[in-house]
């Protein structure tokens, strides 16, 4: 037996996705946000912990996974809701404008680290028609 989520929002209004993405100095992470014409409705979230051990790992590379974690978890509830709802619009939001830039300038000459997360958000940004946009 299976019951269908209830969300608040009509599978026939238009509806947005929005998936705001952050760092800090220990964990980061992404929240999911359907936005429909009347309401809005938190609709998943992921987070993760950040490895203490790494000196390298810079707040703007922090916030470049956040990028990323929030790319995933987008395809993932797109993949998860098809046929149910259909998204007029999907939008990843950060704070960061260094890894914004890094995203959407599609650095080579960067660090394997950088290439490699931007290289991965960019084939599914290409791939879901997303936006990646400034707070």
């Amino acid at each position: 037996m299976q019951h269908p989520r209830y969300i608040g929002i009509s599978s026939t209004e238009d509806i947005s996705l929005h998936v705001f993405a952050d760092a800090g100095e220990k964990s980061l992470g992404a929240v999911a946000y359907l936005v429909g014409a009347s309401s809005s409705v938190m609709y998943a979230s992921k987070a993760k912990v950040c490895p203490l051990k790494y000196e390298s790992f810079t707040i703007p590379r922090k916030e470049l996974v956040a990028i990323s974690v929030a790319v995933i978890l987008a395809k993932f509830i797109i993949n998860a809701v098809e046929g149910l709802l259909i998204f007029s619009e999907v939008v990843v939001w950060s704070d960061s404008s260094t890894a914004l830039t890094w995203t959407l300038s599609g650095v080579t000459h960067a660090q394997m680290f950088i290439r490699n997360r931007v290289n991965e958000i960019n084939s599914k940004r290409d791939e879901l028609n997303m936006k990646l946009c400034y707070i």
